[in-house]
């Protein structure tokens, strides 16, 4: 029996602890908020828009059509998924991954650039998953931003590819289940 009460009378000391601290807490925020420059309303006077913002891609594209990619010097990258890219690709295409939470690492962009530079291409031509917004068009973006000249986007992306090799307009230079 004693063995319940202390348990108990814990557990209504630590309740107690807990309230003191809150009011504690609260009454330090409400006095900080008194006396800020800029005082900040205890109740909104309008609602508040909540907004994560995600990184703007730095520089200007323009998109490319699927007929551009067999042109000669075009350096492709696929800015899918490595399992949607090992799953079907256009052919000489090279993987990055384009995510637009997590900025292209310098040291990529460099290999990148020096990748570009080996094959003596005169032009880039990124694709993507050609959702909205297309990952393709935002890789793109980022590489140009980060000074790498004649970069283009295949509008439409992986989809807009497919599709023109479903209807045969092109040839079919695809490594398909690698």
């Amino acid at each position: 029996m004693n063995d319940i009460k202390s348990k108990t009378l814990l557990l209504k000391q630590s309740f107690l602890e807990a309230v003191v601290i809150a009011v504690i807490a609260s009454s330090v925020a409400i006095i900080v908020i008194f006396f800020h420059p800029e005082p900040i309303p205890l109740i909104a006077r309008q609602k508040y828009l909540t907004i994560v913002p995600c990184p703007v891609s730095g520089g200007s594209v323009k998109p490319a059509a699927v007929e551009d990619l067999k042109k000669h010097k075009v350096y492709i990258i696929d800015a899918r998924y490595k399992d949607e890219f090992v799953n079907w690709h256009y052919k000489n295409a090279k993987l990055m991954t384009y995510d637009y939470l997590d900025p292209i690492p310098e040291k990529k962009l460099k290999k990148l650039a020096q990748d570009i530079a080996e094959t003596g291409s005169k032009s880039v031509i990124v694709y993507g998953d050609g959702d909205n917004p297309d990952t393709g068009e935002l890789l793109a973006k980022d590489i140009s931003g980060q000074g790498i000249k004649h970069v283009y986007y295949l509008k439409g992306g992986i989809g807009s590819l497919k599709k023109k090799i479903q209807n045969r307009n092109i040839s079919t230079p695809l490594k398909e289940n690698l």
